[in-house]
């Protein structure tokens, strides 16, 4: 996009260059007891330096990632499937901070790099209990670590955060008839601050540094259900449910 919104520049906004570049793929085989899939992506992304009150800011990022799974459907020939895999995320930003010329910070000059890296391995099982029941059983674990250091004084070294948690997840499925089941299910999961949340504690100096105290939004969750099927166009669900945030968090 090149064009601002109209509205924002009628009251003094400014205008920038956004160029960004999506490149991906995926890669999928099935074997004779297995299936493997890989999902891998590359975005850049580079913001030409626009203006704002007394300074000039540039910034170039590039997100990637790839995702890796694994699915067996059937262990040592036993009803069960499981699914196994990996994702990984990796976002580095480089930033340019230049004061105006004609500002009263004329002179400062600032440049930091920061990055957010996510590793989250995963695990589920899908059993067959009997004719009319199912159950699953998940487990996730994540690690997200947020970095930065400041390139105009690269003595002061590189910051970090680390966010980790197990998810588990579990569910049971009860089959009343042909084309009726009951479902229950249990969900854990958590969602950790994004780098612009973190960016809130101001250092004596007036530079923003890393908010330790900003905590992950952690969410548990319970639902019950009931799914069926009425003549061959007809599906129908209802189902209750109790959801659990904590930590979350808000604009102050």
């Amino acid at each position: 996009p090149r064009q601002a919104n109209p509205v924002a520049a009628a009251l003094g906004g400014n205008t920038l260059a956004l160029d960004e570049f999506r490149f991906g793929g995926t890669y999928r085989r099935d074997f004779t007891a297995a299936q493997v899939e890989a999902t891998g992506y590359y975005t850049p992304r580079g913001i030409g330096y626009f203006v704002f009150e007394t300074r000039r800011l540039n910034q170039h990022f590039v997100n990637r990632g790839v995702t890796g799974r694994l699915v067996v459907p059937a262990v040592f020939g036993t009803p069960a499937r499981v699914t196994a895999g990996v994702d990984y995320q990796n976002t580095p930003i480089t930033t340019g901070n230049y004061s105006r010329a004609d500002s009263t910070v004329a002179g400062q000059v600032a440049a930091n790099e920061e990055s957010a890296t996510t590793v989250g391995p995963f695990a589920m099982v899908d059993v067959a209990l009997g004719r009319r029941a199912s159950a699953t059983a998940g487990l996730r674990y994540d690690r997200i670590m947020f970095s930065a250091e400041n390139l105009i004084r690269p003595q002061d070294g590189r910051s970090e955060i680390v966010y980790e948690q197990f998810s588990p997840r579990l569910g049971l499925t009860f089959r009343l008839a042909e084309d009726l089941a009951l479902y229950a299910s249990y969900n854990e999961g958590f969602e950790a601050p994004i780098l612009d949340q973190l960016r809130s504690a101001p250092s004596r100096d007036g530079e923003f540094t890393a908010n330790q105290s900003v905590k992950p939004l952690d969410v548990r969750a319970f639902e019950v259900g009931l799914r069926g099927q009425i003549g061959r166009h007809v599906t129908f669900e209802a189902s209750a449910y109790r959801q659990r945030a904590n930590n979350l968090i808000v604009s102050q």
